[in-house]
């Protein structure tokens, strides 16, 4: 009988040191437990980062900034003895992931970096839906201080205690190649959409977090700038499953009366559908309009955001994340350049974009006037 207990105690023994092995190879060596697996990039375009002066990172917002750098470079060079190099890193379709990988893989840093992203954070889908049930093991587990703390002193460690799973591949892109867009289904069940968003604002707020840890230990120089938010764009769906036909043709009937300058009959429809559902994101976007009409610009610019958080076509970033990303860089003290603020602070006043998301030239020509200010500054320190 004895023996018969030892031979189940071994086969138990050796089915667990089986098991950890598999878990130990199907599991990266990282500190966060990051849904994905990271592409290639150019190394020569590692190599002109790591030599620039300056280093702009981040998505189409980063691109976008691309025909201003010549006067920046032009205006702070009668103060050095020589024109700053710059390298322009950003590319279109890239999001935070691709910055931390790329910042962490610098092999000298440059004097300053700028990061001005935030625009397609929603264009490249970071988990597998599949695998959503495992990556929640996953952030519970990064929820608990002490074993955070264990595994980022000891990293192999993260290798047998986070689940494994299914990883989508992100890839890098050339600034001269269209990015090839996977995100999230829009059509995911308002559920499955709101599960999906509280996983990417978790592993967003990972990318950020350790993004400004590791430049917080190098010693380096950042300034954030975030991407400015179209508030014009409607929402492409509701999160609730309480938005019906009634509901939709009620808003189409609010939408009429705004233009023609009905608000107060225009404010009851909308306000009725709210006290039903506050987190409604087309009427709260109704109500923008309707602000923007009376002339209300700070509660139109409520309204919007409002909106915005509630949009469950998981196609936009929004102000959820932007404050996951200025949380994280203002604990490690990064100046933070709010050019969302310099570009929506002139709602109603201006035409503010060109198009769903690019800026007005007039923005950028600011910024760059901001960034000529602040480099000047930064240069007397």
């Amino acid at each position: 009988m004895l023996g018969k207990l030892k031979g189940i105690l071994l086969i138990a023994v050796i089915g667990a040191v089986a098991y950890g092995a598999w878990r130990f190879s199907q599991n990266p060596q990282q500190i966060y437990p990051y849904p994905y697996q990271m592409g290639a990039f150019n190394p020569q375009e590692l190599e002109l980062a790591s030599e620039a002066d300056v280093l702009i990172v981040g998505d189409s917002a980063g691109v976008y900034l691309e025909p201003y750098l010549k006067v920046f470079r032009e205006k702070t060079a009668p103060h050095l003895k020589e024109p700053l190099k710059i390298y322009n890193w950003a590319r279109s379709g890239e999001t935070l992931a691709h910055v931390l990988k790329k910042v962490k893989s610098l092999k000298k840093l440059p004097l300053l970096i700028l990061y001005h992203g935030g625009l397609d954070e929603m264009d490249q889908a970071r988990f597998d839906l599949e695998s959503v049930k495992y990556i929640k093991k996953n952030i519970t587990l990064t929820k608990n201080d002490g074993l955070l703390t264990t595994i980022i002193s000891f990293p192999t460690l993260g290798r047998l205690l986070y689940w494994p799973h299914q990883k989508v591949k992100l890839p890098f892109f050339s600034a001269d190649e269209k990015a090839l867009l996977s995100p999230l289904p829009s059509d995911l069940n308002p559920k499955k959409a709101l599960e999906s968003l509280e996983v990417f604002y978790e592993i967003y707020r990972w990318e950020a977090r350790e993004l400004f840890s590791h430049l917080k230990l190098r010693d380096a120089r950042i300034w954030v700038i975030p991407q400015a938010f179209n508030l014009k764009v409607p929402p492409s769906r509701t999160c609730e499953n309480s938005s019906n036909l009634e509901t939709e043709k009620a808003l189409k009937d609010a939408s009429k009366l705004i233009i023609s300058g009905k608000t107060k009959e225009a404010f009851s429809i909308v306000n009725a559908i709210l006290q039903g559902n506050k987190t409604h994101a087309r009427a709260l976007y109704t109500m923008g309009n309707l602000m923007m009409k009376r002339g209300d610009f700070p509660s139109a610019r409520r309204a919007y955001y409002q909106s915005m958080l509630y949009d469950c076509g998981l196609r936009r970033s929004n102000p959820l994340m932007l404050k996951l990303l200025l949380e994280q860089a203002e604990k490690k003290d990064f100046p933070i350049i709010n050019f969302n603020e310099m570009v929506t602070n002139f709602l109603g006043k201006n035409i503010l974009f060109e198009d769903l998301r690019k800026p007005q030239s007039i923005y950028y020509e600011k910024l760059t006037e901001n960034l000529v200010e602040e480099f000047l500054r930064f240069l007397k320190k």
